[in-house]
């Protein structure tokens, strides 16, 4: 394996763990705003003030998994432009 294929091997690596960590925190955010709505943590004394923290930071995680998907992606223009 060349070095121009390991790269293009390792930039679809990276886009797929991208992909795959957005996937994960999107579902993370829909449970935690399950839990928010329903109360369901509250008997095990998690409250609906932790639970907002939560999201906020799963927020926070979206943001940055997204910038890194803009790089990605714009790494990929960068290199389509060049052939």
């Amino acid at each position: 394996m060349n070095v121009s294929d390991k790269l293009k091997e390792t930039k679809e690596r990276a886009a797929d763990k991208i992909f795959a960590n957005l996937c994960n925190v999107e579902n993370e955010i829909n449970d935690c705003k399950e839990n928010i709505a329903n109360k369901t943590l509250a008997k095990v004394g998690v409250t609906v003030e932790m639970h907002q923290s939560i999201l906020s930071g799963l927020y926070d995680q979206k943001q940055i998994w997204l910038y890194l998907k803009s790089l990605v992606a714009k790494d990929h223009e960068y290199i389509n432009y060049l052939k």
